[in-house]
């Protein structure tokens, strides 16, 4: 039987105390080592997306990606006993902008309701980086 990865343990422990920023810290570490082969932009985003997806959920925590809702989609949602994440991710655009998709759509209508303490994070993606450049959290 194999044993558990240190980073993707430190970034469920991150993910549990309520660390976004240090998440998102962790998220961009782990993705430095990842090969993106495919160099058409649409793809690497949805490489990136899907790469956050699989980490987070290997922290145990049930996950989801392009959950649709009202209106349009959430790129990755998640929560813990404690806390609920969402992650709006864009290529090549400001964080900020990620952050306001989650606001003008309402995205977080339902995590809201649940009483945790919500994170809301947009990403940045560069494709000339191929790799996670900029976040803001927002509480």
């Amino acid at each position: 039987m194999g044993r558990f990865d240190p980073e993707i343990s430190r970034l469920g422990e991150l993910i549990t105390v309520g660390d976004a920023n240090g998440m998102m810290e962790q998220l961009q570490t782990i993705m430095e080592e990842i090969p993106f082969e495919n160099n058409e932009p649409k793809m690497m985003k949805a490489h990136f997306r899907n790469m956050d997806y699989l980490m987070v959920r290997a922290t145990g925590y049930k996950t989801y990606v392009e959950m649709p809702k009202q209106g349009g989609r959430i790129d990755i949602c998640f929560e813990t006993d404690q806390y609920a994440y969402i992650i709006e991710c864009k290529r090549n655009l400001s964080a900020k902008e990620a952050l306001a998709q989650i606001d003008v759509k309402n995205c977080a209508k339902r995590l809201s309701a649940t009483g945790k303490q919500l994170f809301k994070i947009g990403a940045n993606f560069s494709t000339d980086k191929k790799n996670m450049v900029e976040w803001v959290v927002e509480e």
